[in-house]
This record gives structure tokens, sequence and C-alpha cells, in this order.
């Protein structure tokens, strides 16, 4: 009876087991479903506060001190009166008087604040109460124009509650994002001179901003260099801050007319758009007429956005390919004369390498540039002197000759002074180049006493790029006595234009290139400033595939800091030898598109299967049943067969979303952080990595994290698909649970009846 009794209470359970599978949900490893992206302000309006200006709450502590906020305004805003400020402040300090000091000073205020805009005062406020405040003050007419030479407004906030030197006394006050401007303003047309590119199309604005590049629908090889190369040099210009995507001119919507600036490249026959543009110099038949008869020249032009009031378009172009190519290149020196126009150039000639330079063997800073702005350059000054409490930096550049480095008897004399009012436990100098630290001073009344202290640091061959580098002295100037006024200038440190850089130079040892790993991307190719020696590689008619090599370009154009690019572009059934020899390349798209990759199949640390897109993973420790439809990108780093001086970089993937991934783990932060070795496998924000060259079974390194960054229209969709389960499965294993419930109650008590009248 037993045994029957428990063969019908395992059928039930059984039962349950099986419908209770359907209704788990799976979770998708290493992937995480994405947040909406938020809100993205407008220009719309006249007020603009600190959270749009992405400041975040500003703390100033007493009893000194002071800080300053700069933004761009969008191109077409031109300011009008009425124009004021809100603070929303949070104060607090404490008043009780010391000893000996008069008890009625405590009375008086805990300090005042005083506000400057574009270093005009605009209100000293005082600050007597605890608690939240709100001051408005209005902002004089003259005050509304910028002193800055990047035309960004300039608001400063300067703290002073000496009184807590006389009174035990602690000032904080806090100003919160919320505060903000009111800047009543009149649209206009933006100003298309070629003389403050690249304003308009990038100012710095509160509000987004963002370049769409729009290219011919079949664009020769030449027409996608010239569009990479502006990419480049807008990364560079921008410090990368101009969001830039790239479509082609038959895929230009109304939408993305009104929404971005437009930057049309190609040659005059190749862009049908420009019938809609009012141009200086139009192109009539599809070609324009040049004085010299010149076929080969580019033309660059800027006009007003006939879709948009607020836009800008931009023409970068030619009759010939030529004749684009030196366009983009003149573009991305970010330095255009204007011709007839001032909205107008013609480029005749371009010196794509880079002019041979000599190199003293010492230098002053006199004899080098200011590199403060990170852009431009102030040639012929040298004489810094850094003030007030908290940290200050004087940048300068110098030039390195391409096959050149330093030799181990290099050196820098810094020549320094300072005030004799520091804190010498506290207050100190740091000496970088290219960001890499190679020395500090301590100072001391000793070195107070000296107008002119020297102190030398040998410079190491390793932290020296090819073309610019740059040189950073940094001073963080702390006052022995809080109390210190710094009106009085009394905190200050100078750096002496007869500091000298003391550079022998020596051919650069030329390394083997076969242990180079992807840790450490962008280098080589951000070796040479210009991107001279860097050649894409892509395929016909992807367009995602150019989308992706133009976000990789701006990306390198920015880490480069090239006064010129001149990169190259390929199909990639296209390249000849001597170009394959000529250059590294970045290889993007699909391999099956590719008939290159083919070529270089062997050497690939991951070769892929005749007209296949799947790589094989032969050399990882762990290989996994994969089916080939699941998206998947790979990033191969090796040496090119055609020269073993150069390296190749593969971004493919098996699909467009593969490829799309292999993209984003050259530009995107969090994934490019983790790439390592030789060999790399995207899968969303999943990175597998591994060096091939180690042992015929390399170790796989997993590192899995999650993009923090919102996705966006531009970046891959991470989202994981819906789980395929049908509205009626819940319903149906409830109703199903309770027959069985009542099919087993219905067998126990037949069964119970018959063994009691067995019984």
């Amino acid at each position: 009876m037993k045994n029957k009794f428990f063969q019908l209470l395992i059928v039930p359970i059984v039962i349950l087991s099986v419908f209770s599978g359907l209704v788990i949900p799976a979770r998708a490893q290493g992937v995480e479903t994405p947040t909406a992206a938020p809100a993205v302000a407008t220009a719309s309006g006249s007020d603009v506060s600190l959270a749009q200006i992405n400041q975040t709450e500003i703390q100033l502590t007493g009893p000194y001190d002071s800080t300053s906020v700069t933004f761009g305004l969008p191109a077409n805003w031109r300011l009008t009166s009425g124009a004021n400020l809100t603070l929303d402040m949070a104060v607090s300090f404490n008043a009780m008087a010391l000893p000996g000091a008069d008890a009625s000073a405590v009375a008086i205020q805990g300090g005042t604040l005083t506000v400057r805009f574009n270093s005009v005062s605009i209100g000293v406020l005082p600050l007597d109460k605890n608690g939240n405040v709100t001051f408005s003050l209005e902002i004089p007419d003259e005050a509304l124009v910028s002193q800055r030479p990047d035309g960004r407004m300039e608001v400063s906030f300067i703290l002073d509650s000496g009184i807590s030197c006389y009174v035990n006394q602690q000032m904080t006050i806090f100003i919160r994002t919320s505060s903000g401007f009111s800047l009543p303003h009149e649209e206009v047309s933006p100003d298309t001179s070629l003389a403050n590119f690249p304003h308009p199309i990038y100012q710095a604005s509160v509000f987004p901003e963002s370049a769409l590049v729009v290219i011919p629908d079949k664009p020769s090889a030449a027409e996608l260099q010239a569009a990479l190369t502006v990419a480049a040099g807008l990364g560079n210009l921008t410090g990368a801050g101009l969001a830039m995507d790239l479509t082609s001119a038959g895929k230009l919507t109304g939408q993305q007319q009104a929404d971005n600036h437009l930057i049309l490249v190609g040659k005059a026959a190749s862009l049908s758009t420009l019938k809609d543009l009012t141009l200086p110099l139009p192109a009539a038949g599809g070609q324009f007429k040049f004085d010299n008869g010149s076929a080969d020249n580019g033309v660059v032009q800027m006009v007003a956005s006939p879709w948009s009031p607020a836009r800008a378009v931009m023409v970068v172009s030619g009759n010939s390919d030529a004749g684009v190519v030196k366009a983009a290149q003149a573009v991305s020196t970010g330095l255009l004369r204007s011709n007839a126009s001032p909205n107008f150039a013609v480029v005749e000639q371009v010196q794509p390498d880079p002019v041979k330079m000599s190199v003293p063997v010492d230098q002053t800073l006199a004899d080098v540039s200011f590199a403060d702005s990170g852009v431009a350059t102030i040639p012929g000054k040298a004489l810094k002197t850094l003030r007030f409490a908290g940290d200050g930096s004087a940048s300068y550049r110098f030039y390195m000759p391409s096959g050149q480095t330093v030799s181990p008897s290099a050196y820098f004399d810094l020549v320094y002074g300072h005030s004799a009012l520091l804190n010498y436990s506290r207050s100190g100098l740091v000496v970088l180049i290219n960001g890499q630290p190679i020395g500090s001073v301590r100072m001391s009344d000793a070195t107070a006493a000296n107008a002119n202290n020297h102190v030398q640091f040998n410079i190491p061959a390793s932290v020296i790029l090819p073309g610019y580098n740059r040189i950073e002295v940094r001073a963080n100037l702390i006052p022995n006595d809080a109390c210190t006024n710094p009106q009085l200038d009394g905190l200050w440190v100078t750096i002496w234009p007869d500091s000298n850089l003391h550079m022998p130079v020596t051919p650069a040892q030329v390394s083997t290139l076969s242990n180079v790993d992807l840790s450490a991307y962008p280098a080589p190719f951000s070796f040479q400033p210009t991107l001279g020696t860097t050649a894409f590689v892509l395929p016909h008619d992807d367009l995602e595939a150019w989308r992706s090599a133009l976000k990789v370009a701006t990306f390198l154009g920015n880490r480069t800091k090239g006064a010129l690019f001149t990169l190259a572009a390929f199909y990639g059934d296209e390249m000849q030898d001597a170009d394959r020899a000529k250059y590294s390349m970045i290889v993007m798209g699909r391999a099956s598109q590719l008939p290159v990759v083919a070529d270089m199949n062997p050497n690939l640390p991951a070769p892929f299967d005749k007209a296949s897109d799947v790589a094989i993973e032969s050399n990882m420790q762990v290989t996994f049943n994969i089916p080939a439809t699941t998206p998947a990108g790979y990033v191969e780093l090796f040496t090119s067969p055609w020269n073993p001086d150069n390296l190749i970089l593969a971004a493919l993937g098996n699909s467009p979303q593969g490829a799309a991934w292999a993209a984003s783990a050259l530009v995107d932060a969090p994934l490019r952080s983790r790439l390592a070795g030789n060999f790399a496998v995207i899968n969303g924000t999943q990175v597998l990595t591994t060096d091939t060259r180690l042992s015929p079974y390399a170790q796989v390194q997993d590192t899995i994290a999650a993009v923090d960054a919102p996705a966006s229209a531009s970046k891959i969709d991470l989202t994981p698909p819906p789980a395929n389960q049908p509205a009626w499965i819940l319903p149906a294993i409830y109703a199903a649970s309770a027959l069985i419930l009542i099919v087993l109650l219905a067998a126990m008590i037949g069964a119970w009846m018959r063994s009691r009248k067995n019984a």
C-alpha cells in the first residue's frame, strides 16, 4: 500500500517540476539591460543652471577661498539686457570670541562672498545667517562680454571670512547646483567666419553640440580618408567634446539636418546637397571654378544652415580626390585663411610630412611655447607666476623629431622662486613630461630667500614621444597662516624663463613589435602625432563600419594632439603591396567583406575559415560550442606580414552587431581599459582576452564589467532579447496543478476506503 502511495505522489512532483522549468526566466550572462538615457537640455530657454554646466556643488571654506566656473553659450545667442544670477546657498558658521578679542565683532557678520561675472563685480553678499539663503544679482550689460580668448563666460566666487582670524569661527558655504543664470538673448545667425574655426560647430556650449559628417553614397577611398581626417582634427581641437557621427547623402534625413551641424565631405560632383546651399563659391555642373585653374585645389566653405537657423554647414570639398584630401587636412589643423570671403578658403598645397626640425641641445622656456590651453600656444612667453592658494600649473611644449629620443644625459633645469608665506610641509612643485612625473621640489626658508633657485631633473627617454611633447610644472600653494589675505598676493611661485631643457638627441632604439599587446593601445598608432603612418582599411558599402571608423579616428585625434593629420584610408580589395608595406593598419568590418584579411589570415592570432566571419579560437584553453549566428566581436593585434616594423589592429565581427562591439572596445573607456594580450573577444560588455604567443593553449582572462554610461543611439544596443514566454503558461500551470492535487486526493481517499473494507 505504501509503495502505491509513493508512486502516486511521484507523478505530480515530476509534472510540477517540468512545468516549473517553463516559468523560470533565463538570466543573460554579462549583459545588463541599460536604463534609458536621460533627456538632454535644449537651447530653447534663457535659463542656465550650474547642473547644466556639469558643475557639481561648489564648496568654499573660510577664512579665504575662491573658485571659477566657465561655460560656453550657443553660437546663435546674442545676450541682451536683463541678465541675472540666482544663488541658492547653504551657509554654516559658528561665532565665539577668542580670549582677548572684541566680542562685539562676532555679531557683525560671518563673512562676505564677492561674485564676478566676466571679471566685473556684480555683488558682495553678506554671509551673516546660518542655513539656506537665496540671492538674486543683476548682471550689467558691460559684464555680458567674455574676456576670454575662447569666448566662454566666466563667473568667480571669492569667499572672505577673515573675521575667523579674530573669533573662533569656521565658515563653510555650499553653492547648490540649482543656482543658475537667466540670460535673455536674441537669436541670430551664427558667425561662419573660418578665422574662428571650430566655432560655431563647437563652442563648448552648456547645451549638447553635435556634428554630422555627410559623405557621398558611393564614396571613394580618398573621400573616406578625408572624412576620417576631419574627424581626427575635430577630436583634437575639441578635446573629443563634440559628438560626431557619419551618414551618407542618400540616408540624410530632414530631422538630422535640423538637429546637427553638417560637415559635407566629398567631391563637388558627388555632393548633391550643395545645390541647397548659398555658397561663396558655388559648384556649377559639379565643378568649382578656380581663378588659377588648378584641378586639385581644396575648398573649405561654411554657411548658415538653411534647415536650422541655429546650425552651420561646412563644406570640405574639391573637384578631385586630391583636392578633397587637401581640404580635409587643412581643416584638421584648425587654422584656416579665408579667400575673397571670410567663410571661404582655397587650399592649394599641404605639406603632408612634418618639416624636418633640428632640435637644439639646450632650449630655455623662453625658446619654447606655452601650452596651457591644450590647443593654442603663445610663443615667446615663458615667465609664469602662479598665485593664490590651491593648485595651479604652467605647461610648455617642445618638439622631438621622429626616430629620435633623448640621451641618458638629458635633464630639465628648473629655475624658480617662491613666497616665504607658504606652509612648506604642505606646499611644493611637481614636474611632469607627457603626464609622467619626473621630479618634485620641496620649498624652505632657504629657497624663499633666493629669487632664483635651480634644481635638475633627469629626463628618461621612455617619457619622450615623437612630435610635440608637453612639460608641466604643477604648484600646490598652502599658506602658513590660513588668515593670510590672498588679496595681498602673498602666495606665489614664479617659473623663470631661464629654466632650461638640456636634450642631447640620439637615434631611438627600434624595439621589436612582437611583444606589443592590446593593453598599450592606442600605442603604437599614437606615437606618430599626424597619424601619417596609420591606414584605415574598410569594406565597400558598409555605413556602420564607416561610422565606427569615424569614432576611432576621433579618439586617436584627441589622443595624439597632432598639428596636422595625414592618415590614410583604403578599401579592403584595393590596397597595393606598396601600401600594405607602408602603413600600420586598423582593419574594421567583417572578414568576409575584406579580401585583405584572407591575405593576412595565417598571421592572425585567431584566423578565420575561408569565407567565414567566425574566428577559430583554437588557442583558447576552454573552447565553447557557440552558434555561428551568435554575435561576437574580435580585436586582434599582430605584426604586419608585409613589414615587420608595422602593426595591424583588426576590429572585426561575425555580424554587424559583433563588428560594432569590436569597434566600441577601441573607443569606450570601460571596454578599452580591459584589453590585453593579442586577441580579445567582445560580447556586449564582456571582454575575454588571451595572448596566443605565450603557449599553444593560452590562459583566457575573463574581464566582465557593466558599462556605466547609458546606451545611446550611436552605441551598441546591449538589451537582451525578451523571453519568448506565452501569457497562458502561468494560468495553465495553476490549473494543471489544481487538477493533479484533486486527482491525487481522490486516489488517496479511494485507496484508504478499500483498505478499510479489506480489513
